[in-house]
């Protein structure tokens, strides 16, 4: 009787791992459940921090959406966003969220691109300004971001 429990937990354990990234991969797309003020998300081994003037952020394992870096502006403001971001596996991008929900796509990576130096020029709003990583499948997934005045 101790075996059939034994083996029961096993295969309700290999199931939950199976399924435990089908939620990310139906969100990677919906710019709406992106904007949620929430995350949603599952990793492992993960290390984030605000630079002050920027945000650097890693995980051995990442399946969802998470906050990695917001700010709230008293007026609109043009900002160098400098990001470098790599990933072993799966599918990740980095996305801006304005005050009003907008989201716009600043970098996506996949088996044919894992790894990114981006350098572009970013419309901040008035308001709270939000980049979220979103992805799934993810392994060893590394962001160095670094936003400045213009």
């Amino acid at each position: 009787m101790k075996k059939i429990f034994m083996i029961f937990g096993l295969c309700f354990c290999m199931l939950l791992t199976g399924c435990g990234n089908a939620y990310a991969k139906q969100e990677y797309g919906s710019d709406e459940l992106i904007a949620q003020e929430g995350d949603r998300y599952s990793k492992s081994v993960s290390v984030s921090n605000d630079t002050g003037s920027g945000f650097t952020y890693t995980a051995s394992e990442f399946d969802g959406r998470e906050t990695v870096w917001n700010k709230r502006f008293s007026s609109d403001r043009d900002m160098n966003v400098n990001l470098k971001i790599s990933i072993s596996a799966g599918s990740a991008k980095v996305v801006y969220i304005d005050p009003d929900d907008n989201v716009t796509v600043i970098t996506e990576l996949s088996e044919d691109s894992t790894e990114r130096d981006i350098s572009e020029t970013i419309s901040f709003k008035k308001g709270r300004n939000r980049i979220k990583l979103v992805g799934y499948d993810c392994k060893n997934v590394s962001i160095d971001g670094q936003i400045g005045e213009k």
